[in-house]
């Protein structure tokens, strides 16, 4: 007779049932990624919503890219691009228009079905070769624009119905399912295509996309006026009350991060045409190039995936924020040498792993760290017009350069190095300013928060500066002393020592734990005071705690461990 077999999970018995199986996922989501009760419906179908559009996005791009350059050839491209930016600014100025006066779930169920019909007549007409060349370029501008404004969509419909903890709790799982997304499209493109062509791939896009919308009404119907409500509070909130423009330029800070990314963008762009253009050159069967971009678009997920988990917060955190915004150009520049002495499809494969990977991982954390110091009011202006305009203008800028090297200058696609290793000049001393206003900028914030910014800022070398900090550790109120444990991981001085190691009987548990974070990239003088932090009541102590002695201790760190994953207390198996 079959006997039915059971799972014990965190001292509990379930049945290989249905109803025991959902018992058993509700129970694990909740121990190990901190999704509450009443939370998992909207959270696996925020997860599974996201999942479809990446995987949508990462079929429809190969399959454009290879059709644009196997029938109009790369030269073409800069004309892509110039149009591309050229409707991507239209469009953001109607859709924040339209966005004021229709609800966001007709917005999004709309922008979803109005853009299922656009690709299915690209299919029909590049099915039956109507139109082919401006068929080619208005595809090539609609996945362009809709890869940008799905992804907006979605991350604002996710900031509204989930409040800010919840998102620091939730948002992890969440984007996961971006990346897997983008995983899955990518390598889906490249199994499938040989059996149903290039051209045919857009149906398969055309299902995946379709299935988002009863999704989104699900979760509008189970978050519908809780969401209305907040959207309506947050459009009032994100009304322009100054002009960005003249925010950005009044601000040395600002005006240096919009051109980091414009700089950034152009770079995007020279790159994406080497590549393509070395891939075109060598791979000349439209369904061959498909699979190929698929492929590698999965790729640099991956690389970029295991990036963030495993190098991105080391290296931001030991390094620190303007440190780590080198690693990009850097490995651009690298790529671009390559190129320009081997232009072969090895070379363009390096140099677009490293632009895509390392873009999506250790520089967007640094982007988004070097943002911190601005003003929320003025950070919420101003983000939408460096991510629109300045994206756009930069993008334009890129097209229009490859115009006059590729159509006007007749160069050879090797010579686009040269281009990208004058824009990596720029793009380092960009860095090299920044990375002075991020001091002066905190520092300023610590020291003198009510004054205006355009005042006399404090050296960081000067010895007043430090025993503020230190005061500020000692004395200061939690919200003060999280405020600059949070910048003091830019600044490993040993000054700083005997002070944290005190914070770590704090009555606050953030504190302790920011306090745990800081004294990471320290000696190991106290791993005996840290140890007894495993029995603390807050599992993020337990965590940080942990974090600590597996950096310091000796080569039996993992030895010392392993017990405490077998440990009577769950919470303290967890955190191991």
């Amino acid at each position: 007779m079959f006997k039915l077999k059971t799972l014990k999970y965190s001292g509990q018995l379930f049945t290989f049932t249905k109803d025991g199986l959902f018992a058993f996922s509700k129970i694990f989501l909740r121990k190990v990624f901190d999704i509450r009760e009443g939370e998992i419906s909207k959270v696996l179908l925020m997860f599974l919503n996201i999942f479809l559009l990446i995987s949508t996005i990462l079929i429809l791009k190969p399959v454009v890219n290879s059709l644009f350059l196997s029938k109009l050839g790369a030269e073409r491209l800069p004309y892509a691009f110039l149009l591309v930016a050229l409707f991507a600014s239209v469009s953001s100025l109607i859709y924040s228009r339209v966005l004021k006066t229709i609800s966001l779930n007709k917005i999004i169920i709309r922008t979803e079905l109005f853009s299922i019909v656009i690709f299915f007549l690209f299919w029909l007409l590049l099915f039956f070769n109507l139109l082919e060349g401006w068929v080619l370029y208005l595809f090539y501008i609609w996945v362009s624009i809709f890869s940008v404004l799905s992804a907006s969509q979605f991350w604002i419909l996710s900031n509204i119905i989930f409040n800010s903890r919840e998102a620091k709790r939730l948002f992890g799982f969440i984007g996961a399912g971006a990346i897997v997304g983008g995983i899955f499209g990518g390598y889906l493109t490249s199994l499938l295509v040989y059996f149903v062509n290039s051209e045919n791939m857009i149906l398969v896009a055309i299902f995946l996309l379709s299935l988002c919308i009863p999704i989104t009404i699900k979760i509008w119907k189970i978050s519908g006026e809780e969401v209305q409500t907040t959207f309506q509070e947050k459009k009032r909130f994100n009304g322009f009350v100054e002009n960005p423009f003249k925010l950005i330029k009044n601000s040395k800070h600002l005006t240096y991060l919009a051109s980091i990314i414009g700089v950034g963008v152009i770079v995007s762009k020279l790159v994406d045409y080497q590549f393509s253009a070395i891939a075109s050159e060598q791979i000349t069967d439209s369904d061959s190039l498909t699979a190929f971009f698929g492929f590698w678009f999965s790729n640099m997920n991956l690389i970029s995936l295991f990036i963030q988990l495993f190098i991105t917060r080391r290296v931001v955190g030991v390094f620190g924020v303007g440190t780590s915004l080198f690693l990009l150009p850097a490995g651009i520049l690298l790529g671009a040498f390559a190129i320009l002495f081997a232009p072969e499809l090895w070379a363009a494969i390096f140099l677009r792993i490293n632009e895509g990977s390392l873009k999506q991982s250790v520089n967007k954390a640094g982007i988004e760290l070097l943002a911190l110091p601005i003003p929320t009011e003025i950070k919420s202006q101003t983000k939408s017009f460096i991510d629109v305009i300045v994206d756009s203008i930069a993008s334009g800028l890129g097209g229009l350069m490859l115009l006059l090297v590729v159509i006007g200058l007749g160069l050879s696609t090797r010579f686009i190095s040269l281009l990208i290793l004058v824009h990596i000049i720029l793009w380092f001393y960009l860095v090299f300013q920044i990375r002075k206003e991020y001091v002066k900028l905190f520092m300023l914030k610590i020291n003198h928060p009510k004054e205006n910014t355009n005042s006399n800022l404090p050296d960081l070398n000067n010895e007043s500066v430090i025993d503020g900090l230190i005061k500020v550790l000692e004395a200061g109120s939690e919200k003060q002393t999280l405020y600059v444990l949070g910048k003091l991981k830019e600044i490993h001085n040993p000054r700083f020592f005997t002070s944290l190691v005190q914070l770590l009987d704090s009555k606050s548990a953030l504190i302790r734990v920011e306090a745990l974070k800081n004294l990471y990239f320290y000696g190991n003088e106290i791993i005996d005071k840290v140890s007894k932090l495993i029995y603390d009541p807050n599992i993020e102590v337990k965590t940080a705690a942990f974090q600590y002695l597996f950096r310091h201790h000796d080569i039996n760190a993992i030895n010392e461990i392993k017990p405490f994953l077998i440990h009577s207390d769950f919470s303290i198996q967890l955190a191991a």
